[in-house]
């Protein structure tokens, strides 16, 4: 399993960088930060589609980016299953 198809919240990946060797801690890392950034870039498609002006654009992946993020950084059940 790649580790970009295996999200894990921030407490799961702090658990998993500190039992992983040395040498993968900088993969988990970058995997994570690259899901970040994919999370942090839908969260400002969602403030984007709260403007009116905007509000006849696709959501796309902006729906759910606040209940996703909620759940990366406090961690819920499932979060593999759900995550893009």
């Amino acid at each position: 399993v790649s580790l970009d198809e295996t999200p894990c919240c921030v407490p799961h990946t702090l658990l998993a960088i500190r039992a992983a060797p040395r040498r993968l801690a900088p993969r988990l890392l970058a995997a994570q930060a690259a899901r970040l950034a994919r999370l942090v870039d839908d969260l400002e498609r969602t403030i984007r589609k709260h403007d009116y002006r905007f509000r006849d654009e696709p959501w796309g992946s902006a729906y759910d980016a606040p209940q996703r993020a909620v759940a990366h950084i406090a961690g819920a059940r499932g979060l593999a299953l759900r995550e893009r």
